[in-house]
């Protein structure tokens, strides 16, 4: 509250909060039950007693600046500590500790030479451009044990699975390697049944 002796001819005087986030204009002034009551030009019916958290001035009064955290600058506050004075940073900024080993010789990757194409290569190339290269098609097939795929459909049946949600495990979850024996040994197969077979001659794949 007030203190005795304030001086409450405020008419037409500006008030500012401290920090600048809000201001009033200072209508008229009255008193009731609960006191002095401030009518501002906004509308706005306010308690004498915010003048407490206010100043007056006719200027805005200006918000004060949040200060920024400063950056730190990790690598030069590490910079002159050894491995062992540095230990778990150390450890986990490796990015950090390299670059105060001044006689680690920096990463340089050399370009891997493009692969030289022997002459048969080349003249293979040449042959298959001219011919063509037979359109290769393969037969999958899936090797399962007797009753499996009963059992498969009984389970998923059983579970409310789809089908299709099998399929797509069974896709995620095979061997990449096994499909590529598999197409190399049918591949070498197919090719010698055709090309290699001195009693078949001009047939495709």
């Amino acid at each position: 509250m007030f203190n005795q002796g304030t001086n409450f001819d405020i008419e037409n005087t500006t008030w500012w909060k401290m920090d600048g986030s809000d201001h009033f204009k200072v209508r008229s002034v009255f008193f009731d039950d609960a006191g002095m009551k401030i009518q501002a030009y906004d509308g706005r019916m306010i308690s004498g007693d915010v003048l407490n958290e206010y100043i007056q001035s006719e200027e805005p009064i200006k918000k004060p600046k949040t200060p920024s955290t400063p950056k730190i600058n990790k690598a030069s506050l590490l910079q002159g500590l050894d491995k062992d004075e540095l230990g778990d940073i150390f450890v986990s900024t490796p990015s950090v500790g390299s670059n105060l080993d001044t006689n680690k010789k920096p990463d340089i990757t050399i370009p891997k030479p493009a692969p030289q194409e022997s002459a048969n290569d080349i003249i293979i190339k040449r042959m298959m451009d001219n011919l063509g290269i037979p359109v290769v098609r393969l037969d999958v097939k899936i090797d399962v044990e007797d009753g499996y795929a009963e059992k498969l459909k009984s389970l998923a049946d059983i579970m409310n699975i789809d089908m299709g949600d099998i399929e797509a495990y069974m896709r995620k979850n095979i061997d990449d390697d096994d499909i590529r024996r598999e197409i190399d040994r049918t591949f070498s197969e197919t090719f010698d049944r055709y090309f290699q077979d001195p009693n078949i001659s001009g047939a495709g794949l």
